[in-house]
């Protein structure tokens, strides 16, 4: 569960990489004490399929995780919009990927926590069923800038609004779009297909 590491007087405070894939049983109070005891050096936090956490435990301002760069929060189902705005509202500033597949991610709320996020390169919201056009292009409004890789395979994404919008994808490279069937006949793909320096991948 993660629970009794602070209390232990363990230490890891070396360490830079924390990988608990699929641990079915990692709560957020113990995810907050592992998160603890890593002293502030920690770049990369893997949590794919935890589906045991809401987000609480990654939201407390204290943590030490200013140099966090890589969160993946792929398939932690129980991760709600409030809890993941917490968590990148505190650390999201030097994230340069986040991946939030197979999420409740909408995206919405970004604009009016005028989060910023422009470090980010890698964003993967790869089946994220509840994702709305709206959310994203907050999402890509706070961090679009630098993004060079973005994923978003099996969404409802239609692309209505994007050409109006015109969202900042300057250093795009690859765009992966398998699976957006709402998406395939737009004009912001079409607009997308038109740019030379970018990979679109539709199947």
């Amino acid at each position: 569960s993660g629970e009794g590491f602070v209390e232990s007087g363990i230490k890891l405070e070396s360490l830079q990489i924390l990988k608990l894939g699929c641990c079915s049983s990692v709560t957020d109070q113990g995810l907050s004490e592992l998160v603890n005891i890593t002293g502030g050096h920690l770049k990369e936090l893997y949590l794919p399929g935890v589906r045991t956490i809401v987000g609480q435990g990654l939201a407390a301002s204290n943590l030490p995780l200013k140099r966090l760069q890589v969160l993946d929060l792929s398939g932690c189902d129980k991760v709600t919009n409030q809890w993941m705005w917490e968590i990148l509202s505190a650390w999201g500033q030097n994230l340069s990927t986040l991946a939030l597949s197979y999420t409740k991610s909408i995206g919405e709320g970004f604009s009016v926590l005028n989060l910023r996020m422009e470090k980010v390169q890698v964003l993967n919201l790869v089946h994220c069923p509840m994702l709305t056009n709206q959310g994203l292009l907050e999402m890509i409004s706070c961090m679009g800038s630098n993004l060079k890789k973005l994923c978003l395979d099996g969404t409802n994404i239609t692309g209505e609004g994007f050409v109006a919008d015109n969202p900042r994808l300057d250093s795009l490279q690859i765009l992966s779009v398998r699976g957006c069937e709402q998406l395939a006949g737009s004009d912001w793909l079409r607009q997308m297909r038109n740019r030379t320096n970018i990979c679109i991948k539709l199947e």
